[in-house]
């Protein structure tokens, strides 16, 4: 048995990242979670299989490194410089966990997509791996999503400090850094190898942090043009509604009846002063819970009964 040997067991497919004497790590392949270590009988009775029946049975169909565009091949490498820091602890679960702590919060990436990264290379050894797969069109932003992008895009030149706990990666914090090329990453393990790696890689994650600080910003410009072709769409259709002939709108003179409105109004014909009770105005209102104008017009449709 050894390091990068493939072996199928049941419905699963393993890769031994590491041996040390009688126990093994392993990662499944077809589950992609974090890599585990296990005992070498863990793997008896499995079948040894090789990489092309791992990318056969995962439905993954990884491309030539050699057939890369420039920019395919710059794209591939910022992402393994993610967690490029990480791969030399794979085999320590603490140092592992610290290493993509690290990497999440410079990075401005969550843990998940670190993880999901690692996984990923582990699995297949392959950087092209990171490819992404071929997309549909994209779903519509949902209403919160332009709101968010709109918030970002008005108050960013006004220096407020926006933060998203749902999308971490859109905080204007994050535009900041991304546009000044504030990212600064030092590394030392101690492994002159690593290190350099690390640092030869800063160049590319900060062009790419910049054209997705552009995206970004083109993203928030569009959403609030959304939202203002949206609002005007209303209005048009308003007023084609009422060239028309439809109502807009509640007629004049037209009361809502609601739960909130039979108590208040309850209250008012047992406590009011108009009615035979013996509490002021400004008492009802704070009984009911209702403003100054709601009690004057619930008293009028009282009246008008």
């Amino acid at each position: 048995m050894k390091i990068n040997d493939l072996f199928s067991s049941g419905n699963s497919i393993y890769r031994v990242l590491a041996v040390e004497d009688s126990r093994i790590q392993i990662i499944d392949c077809i589950k992609r979670n974090m890599p585990h270590w296990d005992s070498v009988e863990f793997l008896s009775g499995a079948e040894q299989i090789t990489e092309e029946e791992l990318r056969t049975r995962s439905n993954v169909n990884l491309t030539s490194y050699d057939s890369l565009s420039q920019q395919q091949k710059q794209m591939i490498h910022s992402k393994y410089g993610s967690i490029s820091f990480i791969v030399p602890f794979v085999g320590n679960d603490y140092d592992r966990s610290q290493a993509v702590a690290l990497c999440s919060e410079k990075f401005h990436l969550s843990k998940n997509t670190i993880k999901s990264r690692l996984c990923d290379y582990l699995t297949f050894q392959d950087l092209c791996i990171f490819l992404p797969h071929s997309k549909g069109k994209g779903k519509p932003l949902t209403a919160d999503e332009r709101n968010f992008r709109w918030a970002l895009n008005k108050y960013y030149e006004m220096g407020v400090n926006l933060v998203f706990l749902k999308e971490p990666h859109i905080n204007t914090e994050v535009y900041r850094q991304s546009v000044t090329k504030a990212l600064s990453i030092e590394v030392n393990t101690g492994n002159d190898a690593v290190d350099d790696y690390f640092a030869g890689n800063m160049e590319l994650i900060n062009r790419l942090l910049m054209k997705l600080a552009q995206q970004i910003k083109l993203a928030f410009e569009q959403a609030e043009k959304e939202v203002t072709d949206l609002h005007q769409r209303i209005s048009e259709g308003m007023r084609e509604g009422k060239s028309k002939g439809s109502q807009i709108g509640l007629v004049k003179g037209t009361s809502l009846i609601t739960k909130k409105s039979i108590e208040c109004k309850k209250i008012i014909k047992t406590h009011s002063k108009a009615f035979g009770g013996n509490l002021s105005d400004n008492e009802l209102i704070r009984l009911c819970g209702c403003s100054r104008n709601s009690l004057y017009k619930y008293k009028r449709e009282i009246m008008s009964e």
